[in-house]
């Protein structure tokens, strides 16, 4: 089994007309000429079992000798997977390893395939058990064969691109083959890629890059399942349903071109199963007008009506009368539902900076998440609450009051419509200079630049462009990436005082306490804040409820839990400080601020939030907060 850097020395060989240096080698991929020269040494021993040789002369470079078509070794070297050099994500490619195969494998034998103790093998497959459960699939094991995996060709192929978008998730790069060329070869991916994009420029429709790559990851996943004889089954009720949704003519499409393309041979239920997928993809090239949006389901549409007026009334934000934001979120939340139903997630490359930088708008759309999910009987996750959260944070943003603008700016974004209305919002509300004159894809900038005038491009993912005015920031848009544009204007206005002291009380305070977990410190703290008349008995059950849906540690051994809406009855803090550090939910906490603030003091929530955010980000205050036993001192330290 290869290493990805060793399938990226193939690839670079396979590539080259002639021999290739070492140092030449080195330099591409950014390594040492040690390291190198131990992969080749590894590649001379292994390839031969891919009926390959090779070979190096001091004088000349390497080189690959063949005994099969070029084509049929591209595809056993990439098709089979690779290992990662990073351990923490080992257990992914074990796993992926499994749901290819169709045999058993023996402990012995994944140990020396990955170059493992069979302890740290056994280590790996509690955590593949996990992950495998998700999905409605069994680690079966049996005596003297080894494990295998047993499930529906439907969801190994579901946690398959799972898999791969849990390792690739982050990256965004200029090119999808970029992102995509370490799990499968370029003459597979280069045609379905050129298929999509025809089915995309001739049906009028437009795919986010995040949405792109994940179709693409699927559409790979299924050409080579269905090459090796391995097809999705699907009932006729299920087929007969699913061939009167408009996505069906777009599947019919990319079939056709995907079997011409690639002399593959998906057929109807192949393409139920790509409908599926569309299903999930937010095709929409525009944003229609509420009326019309509201015409495609009328019965979600006045479900999520419902929901985001219960929220506009008791934060007292007028979410419900931006019509903008109920047509985008709508049209973000029916593909949604489809995709989880069917076990579809997309992973959230900025999860991270939107519950760092945004903790009201997440603590929003987890209220909505949870209200979504009671009705549709869906499990959403942090990145489905954290796409649905640059929703609200767009229309949070769009609720202040936009002055004139000036600059002319074109948005490119990665992750669709919503990080474009979000993106949009924020930077017309911070820099009144801007008119935003254009939202494209990087796909379609090339044509549209050209149409437009325009001063400057910010976008969020690299671009293939030369000599342009170009800032590249997060869709977050951090206060680094304030400063990248170049505008000096200030995002933090420092005169304004604590809102965190004044709501911690000695009488909701415990120091130096002996903690179990996180369900009882959190008991610890809800009874205290009963008592005291803080908050009503509910509190500590609500608080449970919200760490069901997310995790509430913000890092550095601090958690901030809080119950959904409603509980409180006097505003305030609840503080614990821990002897040891104790689990909380697989992590290290030591120091708990229970929140007890109303939402409808929004701004309060929001500033109380980043305050203590600030603070986590600050280890050797934090290394003294450990320690103290006494709120005077405790204060005495943030202040």
């Amino acid at each position: 089994m290869l290493q990805s850097r060793e399938k990226k020395i193939i690839e670079i060989l396979l590539d080259s007309q002639s021999p290739v240096r070492i140092i030449d080698l080195a330099v591409q991929l950014n390594v040492s000429k040690r390291t190198i020269s131990n992969s080749i040494n590894h590649l001379k021993t292994c390839l031969s079992e891919y009926g390959a040789t090779l070979v190096s002369k001091q004088s000349l470079g390497i080189w690959l000798e063949l005994q099969e078509d070029i084509d049929e070794f591209r595809s056993r070297i990439f098709n089979d997977v690779c290992i990662e050099e990073d351990d923490h994500n080992r257990w992914s490619t074990i796993a992926q390893n499994l749901l290819e195969i169709n045999e058993s494998r023996t402990i012995d034998d994944i140990a020396e395939s990955f170059y493992l103790s069979n302890s740290a093998v056994y280590r790996e497959l509690v955590k593949i058990e996990k992950f495998l459960e998700k999905y409605s699939i069994v680690l079966k094991r049996k005596p003297k064969l080894g494990i295998h995996v047993e499930g529906s060709e439907t969801n190994i192929r579901i946690a398959k691109a799972e898999l791969i978008k849990f390792r690739s998730g982050e990256l965004i790069t200029t090119s999808l083959l970029k992102d995509l060329t370490d799990y499968f070869p370029n003459t597979l991916l280069e045609p379905i890629i050129a298929s999509v994009q025809t089915i995309q420029q001739n049906n009028d429709i437009s795919l986010s890059y995040i949405a792109m790559k994940g179709l693409i990851i699927h559409l790979a996943i299924t050409v080579n399942r269905v090459n090796k004889n391995k097809r999705v089954v699907l009932e006729m009720k299920d087929l007969e349903f699913l061939s009167m949704q408009k996505e069906w003519t777009i599947a019919q499409k990319l079939v056709q071109e995907l079997n011409h393309n690639l002399d593959t041979s998906l057929d109807d239920e192949e393409c139920g199963y790509i409908t599926i997928h569309l299903m999930g993809a937010n095709l929409s090239k525009t944003v229609e007008a509420p009326q019309s949006v509201k015409l495609i389901d009328i019965e979600l549409y006045e479900k999520i009506e419902k929901i985001v007026g219960s929220l506009s009334d008791k934060i007292n934000i007028p979410f419900i009368e931006d019509e903008y934001f109920m047509s985008v979120l709508f049209l973000h939340i029916k593909p949604m539902i489809n995709r989880l139903k069917n076990g579809i997630s997309l992973h959230n490359p900025f999860i991270g900076n939107i519950k760092e930088e945004h903790p009201l708008m997440f603590e929003l759309s987890a209220e909505f998440s949870r209200k979504l999910s009671d009705q549709f009987n869906v499990e959403m996750n942090d990145d489905e609450v954290g796409y649905i959260a640059m929703h609200f944070g767009g229309a949070f943003e769009r609720a202040r009051k936009l002055e004139q603008r000036k600059l002319k700016v074109i948005l490119v974004c990665a992750s669709g419509i919503g990080t474009v209305m979000f993106l949009k919002a924020k930077l017309e509300n911070l820099f009144p200079e801007f008119e935003i004159v254009g939202e494209v894809s990087s796909f379609k900038l090339n044509i549209e630049k050209h149409q437009i005038d325009y001063d400057l491009i910010i976008s969020t993912i690299p671009l293939d462009i030369q000599g342009e005015p170009i800032a590249y920031i997060s869709p977050i848009l951090t206060e680094r990436d304030i400063s990248k544009i170049n505008l000096r204007k200030s995002q933090v206005d420092n005169t304004r005082g604590s809102k965190l002291i004044p709501l911690l009380h000695e009488s909701i305070s415990v120091f130096d306490e002996k903690v179990q977990d996180q369900n009882d410190a959190i008991s610890i703290l809800s009874n205290i804040m009963f008592k005291q008349g803080f908050v009503d008995h509910e509190y500590r059950d609500s608080c449970l409820l919200r760490e069901e849906l997310s995790s509430t540690f913000i890092g550095n051994m601090v958690a901030i839990p809080h119950a959904y809406h409603g509980h409180v009855l006097n505003q305030g803090i609840g503080l614990l400080v821990s002897k040891k550090p104790f689990d909380w939910n697989g992590a290290k906490v030591q120091l708990v601020f229970a929140l007890a603030i109303d939402l409808k003091s929004s701004q309060d929530f929001g500033d109380i939030a980043n305050e203590i955010i600030t603070l986590v980000n600050q280890v050797d205050v934090l290394d003294k907060l450990f320690q103290t036993k006494d709120l005077r001192s405790f204060k005495k330290f943030i202040k």
